[in-house]
């Protein structure tokens, strides 16, 4: 049931990853210092550099993937083929096979929603809930007068090809987080549990979730913009001498090389990507234009309460003694004042701990407003970032500079964690795809291996945010300051990711694990 192009790309793919687990070493002090970087447009409207001080701009792997790219991307070679055979009907096989497919490059699985929820896990109500409260989808959720809504119609416009059904779907729910209804965009009508078409409305709307969440928020967002417009910023304009270039190169590691083979591997026309979702190529182009401007348009890294373009804020309690408790206490009793409050809760904790430990870097080469002011490189820096993110405010303080830093740093660590999170979601062809058949509650065979191929990709290894990364900072004065503050923030991410698992052992009905240090990486190195 597969082409030979998904039985190629499936095989390298295993090849690709010995297994091992790269350690805080890898990541090494900058020690490029000629600016601006080399840079090539990967698509219309996206230029990216093509030099990482990482890998290099020619290394042996590098000239592989081009050249292998090139290979897989003949049309003549491999034209699109969208095979349909379906599975078996024979659940336990289905789950054994995706497993063995897996292997050994199953990632860690982040929400674990068999473990979560039992029985039908994701292909029930509540599997739908989960999804949308704890799980991928819990960042786009959102509060309604008369409950909650996970709106996924934006993709409705977007072309695909013949045999597929369009993408776009929003499911709401009742206060106590019970699905209410589905808008089905392709079937362009409502519905409601009971109703005939609901099961098919279900992995219709799961299946616009997981793809929304790939391009979108986690490829073309979180890759391709927001940590590509930082590691550019910081290595354009800031020396390899420079206090704040040190900051930030645990969390732009390996960044440019990623996102160098993201273009050929998932945004190109007849990547893996255009093969494993069903866009034609006008729809697949048209994805990526709104996702690029979109996140534009609205990322503003300065505001503590928003995650990508979604609000990531504290719901307000009836109780008037949770809304009397300062911030610090609020967050206990907002734990359980709404079916949300988790998932903000613990993203607004992570977030704290992220901009302490900013805070306290930035006080210790700046003292003052002033000294901000008068850094003509960090102006140069920050007219970078300004000139992709308009939301961004100026540089007026040191406030400014450590609300901004912290929003780009939480973006790339517990942001991308949560938005490459799919592994779950695609390791049974019933749980979603990336590909939506008329009629079918289920993927085909080759749409099943090929979404769960881009999924192994997310899971390669790569330096953990809970290391020693001290030996990147500067070898000055103040070099004992800033080794015992990466002490003090590694004590704190442990802090959080205790407090995530206490709260997750107790009353909580969604277990929420985005915002646990210990899952994960320094940047969005994979």
């Amino acid at each position: 049931g597969l082409d030979q192009y998904t039985k190629v790309y499936f095989s390298i793919i295993h090849l690709l990853d010995d297994g091992s687990q790269p350690g805080p070493s890898f990541v090494q002090a900058p020690n490029r210092t000629v600016q601006p970087l080399p840079k090539e447009q990967v698509v219309p409207g996206l230029v990216l550099p093509s030099y990482d001080e990482d890998e290099g701009l020619v290394t042996s792997r590098a000239l592989a993937n081009q050249a292998f790219s090139g290979y897989v991307k003949d049309g003549r070679l491999y034209p699109l083929e969208d095979l349909d055979l379906p599975w078996p009907e024979k659940d336990g096989a289905i789950k054994a096979l995706m497993g063995r497919l897996s292997g050994s490059l199953a990632p860690a699985e982040l929400y674990d929603y068999d473990a979560n929820i039992g029985g039908d896990s994701l292909i029930g109500d509540a599997g739908l809930a989960h999804l949308c409260f704890a799980g991928l989808g819990a960042h786009v959720t959102r509060r309604t007068a008369d409950g909650y809504e996970a709106d996924f119609t934006y993709l409705a416009p977007l072309t695909v090809r013949p045999g597929f059904e369009r993408y776009g779907a929003k499911a709401t729910f009742d206060a106590a987080a019970r699905p209410v209804s589905i808008w089905w965009s392709h079937g362009e009508k409502e519905v409601r549990p009971g109703d005939a078409a609901w099961t098919h409305a279900k992995f219709a709307f799961r299946s616009s979730l997981l793809t929304g969440v790939t391009l979108k928020d986690h490829l073309a967002a979180t890759h391709l913009t927001i940590a590509a417009t930082l590691v550019s910023a910081s290595r354009d304009h800031l020396p390899a001498t420079h206090p704040l270039r040190r900051l930030l190169k645990p969390f732009t590691y390996r960044t440019i090389a990623v996102n160098r083979a993201a273009g050929p591997l998932l945004v190109h026309e007849l990547s893996l990507l255009h093969h494993t979702v069903a866009l034609d190529a006008a729809g697949l182009e048209a994805g990526f234009a709104f996702a690029f401007n979109r996140t534009r348009d609205t990322f503003d890294p300065a505001n503590p309460a928003r995650f990508l373009e979604y609000p990531l804020e504290y719901p307000l309690s009836s109780a008037a003694e949770c809304a009397a408790t300062p911030p610090s206490s609020q967050a206990a009793c907002a734990d359980e004042a709404d079916e949300l409050a988790a998932f903000a809760a613990d993203g607004t904790r992570y977030r704290a701990a992220v901009r302490e430990y900013v805070g306290r870097y930035v006080g210790i080469y700046y003292a003052d407003d002033a000294a901000v002011g008068s850094d003509v490189v960090l102006a140069s820096f920050w007219a970078a970032l300004v000139a992709h993110f308009p939301r961004i405010p100026p540089l007026s303080s040191r406030e400014a500079l450590v609300e901004v830093l912290t929003g780009f740093v939480f973006h790339v660590t517990a942001g991308h964690r949560h938005v490459g999170a799919a592994y779950s979601a695609v390791k049974d062809p019933r749980y979603a795809g990336a590909k939506i058949r008329p009629g079918r509650d289920m993927s085909d065979v080759q749409a099943a291996v090929q979404v769960l191929a881009i999924a192994l990709v997310t899971g390669f290894k790569q330096p953990m945010l809970l290391g020693d990364y001290s030996h990147v900072f500067l070898r000055d004065g103040h070099r004992n300051a800033t080794r015992a503050l990466w002490s003090d923030f590694q004590a704190k991410l442990l802090q959080v990711s205790a407090e995530v698992d206490e709260r997750n052992r107790g009353p909580r009905r969604f277990k929420v694990r985005a915002f646990d240090p210990r899952e994960m990486a320094t940047s969005v190195s994979i």
